[in-house]
């Protein structure tokens, strides 16, 4: 997939992309919704293993 003219791989996420998949869902929660509180904390988020 060519986006921007910049080659896109997609992948199936392994379990060391869970931190930084975390990191990026934190902050673009908070970009997006910066008035509304999540009802689980950073560190939650980050200990998730469903």
């Amino acid at each position: 997939m060519s986006i921007g003219g910049r080659t896109v791989n997609l992948r199936r996420a392994l379990p060391a992309d869970a931190a930084p998949s975390a990191d990026v869902w934190l902050r673009s929660f908070a970009a997006a919704l910066p008035g509304v509180v999540r009802p689980r904390s950073d560190d939650e988020v980050h200990g998730y293993r469903g």
